[in-house]
């Protein structure tokens, strides 16, 4: 719910369209011989022209999306403007491509286990800089807020966040049978205490997806409870708070202002409170701070140009005569 960001709909524009067709999301999209913007410019696509994808591959990460998309015209365009309306592949990988689903592991001693969790047995170490090939992602258990686990050709499972895949959305088909529960599904009840672990896996069931932007529109939570697509829906929704969520001008009453030094991951930061309802105010999630300046922080939010989204905003942004503020939830539980 913020005026700098307007959504587009695209529904007018598919039609009876090929179901692996999508619309670019914005104007003068270049469309590449390989998936980097190294690479030469084939052609340009204008804002609303359909696509049609042949296969997906990873690339060069632009916004924190690493998904490159092949068109018909035998080119590539960054995944980040084509609404495809998930931040997961919708065809398959392109063959070749340099190693197409191959990742470095950042850590040392990273553990492949049986299953998609600590629980599971370790079947085998990864070391720092070694080279696994995915060929499939789960949803299990939340390490360091992120709950997809990969499993590679080696047989087993190892956590997304020790995967160098730049990007925290699936970047191949999700494994048959899911092998976990989806992130944050059994959270409490609605409106109750809540882990701070739950509300970032619960924000993440939606940023994975890259669900669109839509302040009438709902989708559903991990257990299906439909909420509204908006800022203030979304951190509704990872707060499992009721739905279809409250607005920036209530959700004040189910929290309270903190000091900017004090934000911990699953707080909010937003321009709330009286005369920011409708596209007036904007809320965000905080998810950590940038670096030791704490002048940035990460945010996962809802906006209008980017959908559901991880982001980067600055301390005290502003949206209007207003200017964003900490805030805690209630129900938070530490």
């Amino acid at each position: 719910m913020q005026s700098k960001f307007l959504a587009l709909s695209f529904t007018a524009l598919l039609g009876s369209v090929s179901a692996n067709s999508y619309p670019i999301n914005d104007d003068g999209v270049n469309c590449r011989s390989g998936p980097g913007t190294g690479y030469a410019v084939q052609r340009s696509y204008s804002k609303g022209t359909m696509v049609t994808l042949t296969c997906q591959t990873n690339g060069e990460s632009i916004n924190g999306d690493s998904l490159w998309d092949r068109t018909t015209d035998g080119c590539y365009v960054a995944d980040w403007y084509v609404q495809t309306n998930t931040g997961n592949m919708v065809v398959g990988a392109c063959g070749g491509g340099g190693g197409g689903n191959s990742y470095p592991i950042n850590d040392e001693g990273v553990n492949c286990r049986a299953g998609p969790g600590t629980g599971y047995a370790v079947q085998r170490s990864y070391s720092k800089g070694t080279m696994v090939t995915l060929t499939c992602q789960a949803y299990g258990e939340s390490i360091n807020g992120d709950s997809l686990w990969d499993k590679t050709t080696d047989g087993c499972y190892v956590a997304d966040w020790y995967v160098q895949t730049n990007t925290g959305n699936m970047v191949v088909g999700e494994c048959s049978g899911g092998g976990g529960n989806p992130p944050g599904g059994n959270p409490g009840t609605v409106g109750g205490p809540i882990k701070r672990s739950d509300v970032i896996a619960r924000a993440r069931f939606w940023t994975n997806k890259h669900i669109p932007y839509s302040q009438t529109a709902t989708s559903p939570d991990p257990n299906g409870l439909r909420y509204r697509t908006d800022c203030s829906g979304f951190v509704c929704m990872a707060l499992h708070a009721s739905a279809p969520g409250l607005n920036t001008v209530s959700l004040p009453s189910i929290s309270h202002r903190i000091n900017w030094a004090d934000l911990q991951p699953g707080d909010l930061v937003g321009t709330l409170g009286p005369g920011t309802g409708g596209d007036a105010g904007h809320v965000t999630l905080f998810l950590e701070w940038v670096d030791g300046s704490h002048n940035s922080y990460r945010s996962l939010e809802c906006n209008g140009s980017d959908g559901c989204v991880q982001m980067v905003e600055r301390v005290g942004w502003t949206d209007g005569p207003f200017t964003a503020q900490p805030y805690r939830y209630n129900n938070i539980q530490d």
